[in-house]
């Protein structure tokens, strides 16, 4: 509970001072079309300014750690009923997901690094440790909200770590650790691809669920495919006045979902708001 409440300031900081930032940097840009002041008044009042913002979550986070941090050394000294527990890291790890974004490119790698403790712990005794599947989605959400050019790529190469991993029947004491994927994996990676404008990479994710045994594509993953075809046909008339196959591929997904929704007795299937996106593009 003491960690809970000091990731809720954390992410209530953050969430204001990513706004904060966003405003500050649009400033710095009507600065300098304006021309008011040299570029290196600008720029020094810019940092003034952004230096001076409101915290980002940072200390929280940090003080949200000591306490799982005192736990651990509890736990060292062999005090009852005291562990550091999936439940401990995972409220870590989520809060961490809660501060990333597009200026905080750090953030990930702390994630991974809880991560990576955990499986250490498990592999060294401690079965309270063994990460879950929501430590595994943490970690993959916080690099997607990051949005950098290897984000998608660093949130699949998770997923297939855990792919690989749950399919290795006890080859590596590792192996033991790692959850399968369930549907909500395979959607934040959709999601981290879709906004680097790759709908083709976003579909064959869905068709991977698709066929697979263990996991199947829910309404939201459908949906990811529809935005993902519906913003590169925006890019594509916008960059090269192209249209046409891009909307097609969204509105076939469209009819799928659709035809799924009435005739199978699959869970998780729905339409929603993306319909009325679909007709617009028609």
């Amino acid at each position: 509970m003491a960690m809970d409440a000091w990731i809720i300031v954390a992410g209530l900081k953050a969430e204001q001072w990513y706004s904060e930032q966003r405003s500050l940097d649009n400033t710095y840009k009507q600065l300098g079309k304006s021309r008011k002041g040299t570029p290196m008044e600008n720029r020094e009042r810019f940092l003034d300014r952004r230096n001076a913002s409101g915290g980002d979550g940072s200390v929280e986070m940090e003080n949200a750690a000591s306490i799982l941090k005192y736990i651990q050394a509890l736990e060292g000294v062999g005090r009852d009923g005291v562990h550091a527990t999936v439940v401990g890291y995972n409220t870590l790890l989520s809060g961490w997901a809660k501060l990333a974004n597009p200026m905080r490119s750090e953030v990930p790698l702390k994630s991974e690094a809880i991560l990576r403790d955990m499986m250490e712990s498990y592999e060294n005794g401690n079965g309270n440790a063994a990460p879950d599947v929501l430590s595994f989605n943490a970690v993959i959400k916080a690099w997607g909200k990051t949005r950098r050019p290897n984000s998608a790529s660093r949130c699949e190469w998770w997923l297939r770590k855990m792919v690989k991993g749950s399919n290795t029947v006890n080859e590596q004491e590792e192996a033991a650790s790692i959850p399968k994927p369930n549907v909500q994996t395979y959607n934040l990676v959709m999601e981290a691809w879709l906004q680097l404008g790759d709908p083709a990479r976003v579909q064959d994710l869905l068709l991977e669920m698709d066929v697979s045994d263990s996991v199947a594509p829910n309404s939201e993953s459908f949906s990811k495919v529809i935005r993902a075809w519906l913003q590169d046909e925006i890019n594509n008339q916008q960059q090269y006045g192209l249209s046409g196959l891009s909307c097609e591929n969204a509105w076939k997904w469209l009819k799928e979902l659709l035809e799924r929704e009435n005739g199978s007795s699959r869970l998780g299937l729905g339409t929603g708001v993306v319909l009325v996106y679909t007709q617009d593009c028609g």
